[in-house]
């Protein structure tokens, strides 16, 4: 709808550039709000695109990932032996030490050591698959924040003409030529559509590679 205001005031400027009627300077006024709400409603759809592309990576750390880890660090790391004292972990010697005698500091140190480094190596696979995404999420808002600064500052240049009642089919071909607003829209569209095809190729791959080590 906001494309056949742009086309609108191309037909009658182009028709009658020596006498600009009152509507067309209200509608390109109008048209500087309505660019305002547009870029809102495109910056929201690539948030809640890509917070559905972080939540399908976050789901298969939680339900994939993890539960793996944990089950081969309770049995390497001897989680339950430190737990019920038969073992305690020498952090100087990296090794563990079997006991006849529960030696309940040590333990507790053990058990403190083992939680923090499964959180540590959580938290790095979690940076590895969410990192990505962030980066080309803030890389498209940022295209699309340029795009439409360069339509605003389009329109502020014809609304200008249009108050003085130049003649603006050069800035009006100038602004069509070199912003495309088709061309913008197909463009955030396709870049959608190839981050979520990466994102998913690139889960499956993480995924293939993590089997495979954990194998």
């Amino acid at each position: 709808m906001k494309v056949l205001y742009i086309l609108l005031l191309t037909s009658l400027i182009f028709g009658c550039a020596a006498k600009i009627p009152k509507e067309v300077v209200e509608l390109s006024y109008q048209m500087e709000k309505d660019l305002v709400e547009i870029e809102s409603t495109y910056v929201l759809l690539v948030k809640q695109h890509f917070t559905l592309l972080k939540g399908q990576r976050e789901d298969y750390l939680n339900n994939e990932w993890t539960p793996k880890l944990i089950e081969s660090w309770i049995l390497d790391g001897k989680l339950i032996e430190m737990s019920n004292g038969s073992v305690f972990y020498d952090e100087s010697n990296d090794e563990f030490i079997s006991v006849s005698t529960p030696k309940r500091s040590e333990q507790l140190r053990g058990i403190t050591l083992w939680a923090d480094a499964a959180v540590s190596q959580i938290e790095e696979k979690r940076l590895e698959l969410i990192a990505p995404l962030e980066k080309s999420e803030q890389e498209l808002l940022e295209d699309i924040q340029s795009s439409f600064s360069l339509l605003r500052i389009g329109n502020q240049t014809i609304s200008a003409h249009l108050n003085s009642i130049r003649e603006v089919q050069d800035v009006q071909n100038e602004l069509l030529e070199r912003n495309g607003w088709n061309g913008l829209r197909s463009n955030i569209s396709e870049k959608l559509s190839e981050l979520s095809k990466e994102a998913g190729n690139g889960l499956e791959k993480i995924r293939e590679l993590d089997n495979k080590i954990t194998k």
